[in-house]
């Protein structure tokens, strides 16, 4: 068995282990917006995956049907980013004004580079590496900024986001590089399958049971004043997200 289809389908095994634990604990009641997202990769493991090997189908179905549905899935990690900002930030406080602020810029700079995208060839190749990056920055600096707060946003919410944000990674690499040069594909595939892979063995762990968020120390939701609520200037939003990503020292 080749490396990228024995690692897709030990990814698969631990999506079906994820799925039984989700349920089990009851995961869409704190967590919807992540269940419906999962939910959503499960089912496309079943009308798509498996269905093709029931029932192979032609080269063209089978280019449409994968590039429509990959598109569609990293759109929907947004689900993923919008559960990790509306949990890893305690409402009314300074960091998720700013995530708030933040995003809004991001998600402006989105639109235009899809109106780039759709004005040019490879058009799903270039949406889905742009949409990727726009999640992959978001929850950056919503970890920037967990970290610069010092904001404990529990077990869950920090394996949402890594997970989310090594895949969306890949996906700006690989998809790029297929735009660039199609002899890309093969490798792209092997990485894409080892990712799928490293992302469900980071979901597992994780998400086994719940693990809700902690209220920073000195921080409450509805608190106007306090010092820790203060805005932080460009300077060290910048060392916040360097320290996320280990560009600086705590």
């Amino acid at each position: 068995m080749p490396v990228d289809s024995a690692l897709t389908w030990i990814g698969t095994l631990l999506e079906i282990v994820l799925l039984w634990r989700l349920i089990s604990w009851k995961a869409w009641r704190p967590y919807p917006y992540f269940f419906a997202f999962f939910a959503w990769i499960f089912a496309r493991l079943i009308l798509i995956d498996i269905q093709l090997l029931a029932e192979p189908l032609s080269e063209n179905t089978y280019g449409y049907l994968f590039w429509l549905s990959a598109t569609l899935t990293v759109a929907l990690r947004f689900l993923v980013f919008w559960e990790v900002y509306r949990n890893a930030l305690p409402r009314r406080t300074a960091p998720h004004r700013l995530a708030t602020f933040l995003l809004a810029g991001t998600l402006a700079a989105l639109a235009i580079f899809l109106n780039l995208a759709a004005s040019r060839g490879e058009f799903f190749s270039r949406v889905i590496a742009n949409l990727a990056f726009a999640i992959a920055v978001c929850l950056l600096v919503i970890l920037g900024l967990v970290r610069y707060y010092r904001v404990n946003p529990g077990m869950n919410i920090w394996g949402m986001a890594i997970g989310t944000g090594i895949l969306c990674a890949v996906d700006v690499l690989g998809f790029s590089a297929f735009d660039l040069d199609h002899g890309f594909f093969p490798i792209m595939r092997y990485v894409r399958s080892a990712s799928f892979f490293v992302q469900r063995a980071i979901w597992l762990p994780t998400l086994w049971h719940f693990a809700p968020p902690s209220p920073p120390l000195g921080v409450s939701p509805g608190h106007d004043g306090n010092e820790q609520d203060r805005l932080p200037s460009p300077g060290e939003a910048s060392e916040a997200v360097g320290r996320a990503v280990g560009l600086k020292d705590s």
